[in-house]
């Protein structure tokens, strides 16, 4: 049995997209496979826009939260006028002194 890109057989990925009434769902390998992870990475994650948080979960000025996406740790942040957004990514232990402070810097380069 061939594996797709994705680390499942086409026979499973066909089944999944079968029409309604006929289709089953994803195989576990779509959740725990590191091939599969590595296949929505490069192809999903790296390549779109990736809801990380919602806005109740920085309800207050200044408050921050460090989340991690596709492997990578990203800043989550509402400013002191309210807005909300990210520096981008960054190595925790190069801006822990920073945060303690209550300075957010800017983007790390990759």
């Amino acid at each position: 049995m061939a594996a797709t890109p994705a680390g499942m057989s086409r026979a499973e990925l066909e089944a999944v997209v079968a029409p309604f009434g006929q289709s089953r769902t994803l195989p576990v390998a779509a959740y725990t496979s590191p091939e599969t992870l590595a296949w929505e990475t490069e192809n999903l994650f790296e390549k779109t826009w990736v809801c990380v948080g919602r806005l109740d979960d920085l309800l207050q000025p200044g408050q921050i939260r460090a989340v991690e996406v596709a492997g990578e740790s990203v800043l989550l942040c509402r400013d002191q006028d309210d807005v909300m957004g990210s520096p981008g990514r960054f190595a925790s232990w190069q801006i822990l002194g920073d945060i303690e402070k209550g300075r957010v810097p800017g983007p790390q380069p990759a």
